[in-house]
Parts: structure tokens; sequence; C-alpha cells
């Protein structure tokens, strides 16, 4: 790093007004806005936010001596009503009330009623009563009648049971069991979990839209200007231009950082936030931890924004892959609302995930300085990482654009390749977002179609054909040596058996959230869902579409950038993202790294469906015939991983590998000769 010209950078990105208004006044801004809203939200789901309540009800329906009795006549206020459904549409009213018998239970039952409860007598209907049901007609499409219904069924409720508590005293006789409900949680734990989700997607927000314009125009703004060119002829070697860019970035994203926390405190000695800020209640020690928290996060989302710039050519190409990035980071840090994840498991490996979980457990004072140290490490070595990738990135004779052809084959594979990896972001960020906005997706049917069809198998599509690549290269089906087939048959149960094993090593680690796997299993319905339904949606589909997009598309579109282990590593991870639920993560990444080596072992996607395919339909099998591989004795998932490493192995060697890897073994197309990887 040269001091001078990070004096030089950081002069250059303060002149610039985007970058002072999105570091420095809109955090400031947006921070009371994000409390006032979640507080108002917690308000709402209480139903505790103080307001007078206009009400009506139809008349002759006998509803006078129960809302004289259970309503608090400053809360609830009556209205004279006419069309009382109509008042209602209109706005004029909040709630109706109105009462109509019960047709599920006959005359008996509201004899015992009228008999018990003498002072409910207006309500039965003269003949043959039956159990009298008030009914609450709201809108929840309006705020006020939301909050009105909350408060009249609280309400109601009350009335109804110092009814039966009055007629238990007036026959000397109990429940048994008296119920005292008490809430034992703190404040300071209440607004952890209320703000503390919601803050740590927030923080990400502010830090990448604080250092999006400073990052991006750094490099790909410079190149495309061609300001950069005169710098890399200066004495300067390009690792310091890289190190001082970065740094410089990084003191715009920490005082992002420092700007939330001294928000945050300020809000909280004023009593707009439960902290504790008297000395010794933890509270210092709190805001302490999130800053070095939140100043780890800025020091990663520099070096991000720095290797984007760095990938792109122009500054319109850069906006193009941070939209994307951008996506994924703010889903990520969305982690907290995830129920079951802790900070102590895996989570705390994965950037911007991991923050998301300890962020509400620091604001509820219950975090392990350990954890803390764990996952500012792994910021600061995925930082790294991310910067020794973009100085290589900066040392290629090509980085300015003066080597690089500007028509012809190699340079549209490249921006092929450049583009598929923030097509399969956009496509994760739409399997988070679409089904769970429509209901016609939320099914077993709706998720195969749009899931499989749409975004596996269409979108990569039209990314290829945009690209103009010949589709029989990018994914390759061709046909495999006999012993390959049988290895591959041998390789299912294999898998599945060691898969099962991977996902009780990381059970501590990594729990299965009990609602989540009640929600797959009432997603799949074993009883109503017909066997070949499930074969074809479960077993057949994803094993045919997904290997299309991930060992199809995506791997060819970056076989040229990585050797085939860290290929297959990179596909994998990429791969295991898409399924949702976090503890779903690794072992299925596990698995895709395995069918990511079968296609670069023989060249050709066969293999991989098959595997798949084969993967998926025996875990339908056993579960439609009852059959469970958990529990089984350590040694049989030992063999099975064992077993898929050696038959896995022996592929390898059997395969002609994949044309333009160091694999291939055939003789090789000029146009298929593999580049010096990165």
């Amino acid at each position: 790093m040269n001091r001078v010209l990070l004096k030089y950078e950081l002069l250059g990105l303060l002149r610039d007004t985007r970058t002072i208004f999105l570091s420095v006044l809109l955090p400031v801004i947006l921070l009371p806005v994000l409390l006032f809203t979640m507080n108002k939200f917690g308000q709402r789901a209480s139903g505790g936010m103080d307001s007078t309540y206009h009400y009506g009800r139809e008349p002759g329906t006998g509803l006078e001596e129960i809302v004289r009795s259970a309503l608090d006549p400053s809360e609830f206020r009556e209205v004279l009503v006419k069309d009382g459904e109509e008042m209602l549409k209109e706005g004029n009213l909040d709630l109706l009330l109105r009462v109509k018998t019960d047709e599920e239970n006959g005359a008996s039952l509201g004899h015992d009623i009228q008999q018990l409860y003498p002072q409910m007598e207006q309500l039965f209907t003269e003949g043959t009563p039956s159990r009298p049901v008030v009914e609450i007609l709201y809108r929840s499409d309006r705020e006020r009648s939301m909050r009105a219904y909350f408060k009249v069924t609280e309400q109601l409720a009350e009335f109804r049971g110092r009814l039966v508590a009055e007629l238990l005293d007036q026959r000397e006789a109990g429940v048994g069991v008296k119920l005292f409900p008490q809430d034992v949680s703190t404040a300071q734990e209440r607004a952890a979990s209320l703000y503390g989700p919601a803050l740590s997607a927030f923080m990400v927000l502010m830090l990448l839209g604080g250092g999006s314009v400073a990052a991006l125009d750094s490099l790909a703004g410079e190149r495309e200007r061609g300001t950069l060119s005169t710098l890399f002829v200066s004495s300067l070697d390009r690792a310091t231009i890289a190190w001082s860019k970065f740094w410089a970035v990084a003191l715009i994203s920490v005082t992002v950082a420092l700007v939330q926390i001294a928000n945050l405190g300020f809000y909280a000695f004023f009593g707009f936030l439960d902290w504790p800020t008297s000395p010794g209640s933890g509270g210092l020690s709190g805001f302490l931890a999130l800053f070095l928290l939140f100043a780890v996060e800025a020091v990663f989302t520099a070096a991000l924004l720095l290797h984007i710039s760095a990938r792109s050519s122009s500054f319109k190409e850069a906006q193009l892959f941070f939209f994307p990035v951008f996506l994924v980071s703010f889903a990520l840090a969305l982690s907290g609302l995830i129920p079951a994840l802790e900070s102590t498991s895996v989570v705390s490996l994965v950037p911007f995930t991991g923050p998301g979980v300890l962020i509400p457990e620091i604001l509820a004072g219950r975090w392990s300085p350990l954890i803390l140290l764990l996952q500012c490490l792994v910021h600061l070595l995925m930082a790294y990482a991310l910067m020794r990738s973009t100085i290589g990135r900066m040392q290629r004779e090509d980085f300015l654009g003066g080597q690089a052809p500007q028509y012809g084959q190699a340079l549209i594979f490249e921006r092929f390749s450049n583009h598929a990896l923030p097509l399969f972001a956009l496509l994760c960020a739409a399997l988070f977002v679409v089904p769970s906005n429509f209901a016609v997706l939320s099914t077993l049917e709706g998720q195969g179609l749009f899931n499989q069809l749409v975004l596996f198998v269409l979108c990569p599509y039209l990314l290829v054909r945009f690209y103009g690549q010949d589709l029989k290269k990018v994914v390759p089906v061709k046909g495999v040596d006999l012993r390959i087939v049988l290895a591959c048959l041998a390789l299912i149960p294999l898998g599945q058996l060691a898969a099962t094993g991977l996902s009780h090593l990381l059970g501590s680690l990594l729990p299965a959230p009990v609602k989540a796997l009640e929600m797959m299993m009432e997603l799949l319905d074993l009883e109503n869902t017909p066997p070949w339904q499930l074969f074809l949606l479960i077993g057949f589909l994803p094993g045919v579409c997904e290997e299309f997009a991930f060992r199809g598309v995506l791997l060819h579109a970056l076989h040229k950038r990585f050797k085939p282990w860290m290929l297959a590593l990179v596909v994998a991870a990429v791969f295991g993202f898409f399924h949702v639920n976090f503890f779903r993560i690794l072992p299925t990444a596990y698995l895709g790294f395995f069918m990511a080596l079968l296609t670069l072992a023989t060249g050709s996607i066969l293999p991989a469906v098959l595997v798949h395919v084969g993967n998926n339909s025996l875990a339908v099998w056993a579960m439609l015939n009852g059959m469970d591989f958990e529990g089984l004795p350590g040694y049989v998932y030992l063999v099975g991983f064992v077993g898929q490493v050696l038959l896995t192995g022996l592929i390898i060697r059997w395969g002609a590998g994949y044309p333009g890897t160091v694999w291939h073994r055939a003789e090789e197309d000029p146009g298929d000769l593999p580049a010096d990887p990165v």
C-alpha cells in the first residue's frame, strides 16, 4: 500500500457527492426509519397501538349487553349503522359485529348454554335456539381495522373468561388447573428479536450501497476512461495500486459501520431502543462487538466490490455484476429470520450469513466472543482471498483491454463465462423470492415446473443462445464406457449413504429445523400424491434439469477459468446454495461435487444425470416404503464414503476427460485448448 496513493484515492472519493450521500447521510436518515417501522410492525403484531376504533353492530341482534360488558369504551366507539358491510368497505367503520347461528350444533346445546348463561339470553332466537356465534368482520388491507380486530378479539376472550369464572364460582367448582402465562424474556431480548434480523440486512444494504459507487468506479470506471493506464505506467506495481484502492474503499465502508454504531448508541441512550447503557450492564461490550463485526463486514464488502470492479470492463458492466451480488448478499443477511439457526452452527463460516444470526444474539446479550472471533476471521480470510484474485486479474497483460481481441469466438465465450455466475445469482434470488409470493408456485407441482423448467432449463438455455454457444458443447451428451455406467449405478446407494453420514456429522453444527422438516413433508404429502408424480417431480425432473443447468451450462462457462478439482468445488458450492434450507447446503454440495467430477472425467453429463436421478428416486422409494437411511451403524456410512471415492477415482481414470481441461485425453480441438486457470 502506498500512502500517497491512498490519500489521493480518499480525496477523490470524498469529492464525489454520491459517496458522501450513500455512505454518511443515507444511513443517518434510514436507520430511524427502520427502527420506527419495525416498532410499528411489532405493535401491530401484538395489537398494542393506542387508538380509538369505530365499530358497528347490526340492530336487533342482542349484542348490547356483550359490547357494554366486554369492550373498553375508551378504545371502542359505537357508530350507528344502516348498511354495515358497505360502511366497512368505504372505511367508515373499523369493525362490524353481528350474530349468526351455529349450524354445526343442534338445539340441545343452545338450550344448555341459555340456561347456564342467562346474561346472554338476548342473543338466542325464539323457537329452537342454537349456540350463538359472534361474527367479527374486518379488513386486513387496512391498518386500523387490523389493529381493531386484535383488540376486540382480546377483550371478547377476556369477557368470555369472566363468564366462565362466574359460572364456576356459582357452582362452587373449578377447572382444577389455573393457567398463568408469563413472558420471561427481557425487554432487551424482545428488542433483539424484533430489530436484530432487520439490522443485519440493513447493514449489508448500507455497506454495499455506500461502497458501490467508489469501488465500481475505482477500477472499472477508471479503466473505461483510460486514467488507470496512466497509473499503471508509474513506478508503483499493480499489487500496491490494488491494495491502496482497497483500503480507500474499506475506510469508506468502515465509516459507514461507525456511523451505524453511533446511530444505535444515540437511540439506545435516549430510550428509543431497549439496550442497557449503564456501566457494568454489558451494553458497552455489545456495542464494541457490533462495531467489530460491522467493521470486518465492511472490509469484506470492500474486497468483494473491488473484485467485481476488476472483473468488469466498464462501469455499466460493473453495475450489471453488482445487482445479483447485492440480491444474494441481502438474502444471506436475512438468515436471522430462519428459525432454529444459531451462531454456533456452520452458518458462522458463511459471510453475511453468520452475522445475520449473531447480531440478534449480541443485541440480546447472549453472544460468544469465540464465535465473534471466528466470524471476524472468516470475513478477513475471504476478503484476502478476493484481493489475491483481484491482484492476479490486474496483473494479466490484457487487463486494460489492449491485448484482448475485439471480435471472435474467444471474446464471445469470455463474455458468456463472465455472465454465467451473475445469471445463477439472479436465479438463486428468484428461487428464494418468487415461489413464496405466488400460491400456485408453493405446491409440489408448481415448484417442480417453475424451478426445474423455467429456472434450470429455460433461463440457462437463453443465456447459451444469446451468446451463440454450441449447445452440444455446452451440454455434452455422449455415450460412455459400460464400466462407467456400472460404476455410476453403484454410486447411487453409496452416495446416499455418504451424504446421510455427512448430515449426521453436521447435525450438531447445523441442526435441521423441525419446522422446515414439517413443511417439507407437508409439501410432499405422501398420502395424497401419486407415486408416479413423486418420482417425476423429485426423481426425474431435478436429475435432468439441474444437470443441464449446473453440470452443463455453469460448468462449461467456467471450465477455462479453473482446474478440474477447483471447478468441481465451485460448481458444487453454487449447486448447494440453490437448496434453500441451510441444513441441506453442505450434503447437497457434497453430492454435487462428485457429480461435477463425473462430468469432468467423462466429458458427458449422462453419468451425472444417471446418478442424480437414481439418488433422488432412491430417496423417494425409501420414503414410500417406510425405509430410512438414518440410524445405521457408523461404519456403514464410512463404507459408503470410501466406496464413493474409489469408484469416482476409477471413473476419472477410465474417462476421456472434459474437452478444454487438463483431464481431456482425446485429440483436442484447437478451439478447446485449456486456458491458464486462475
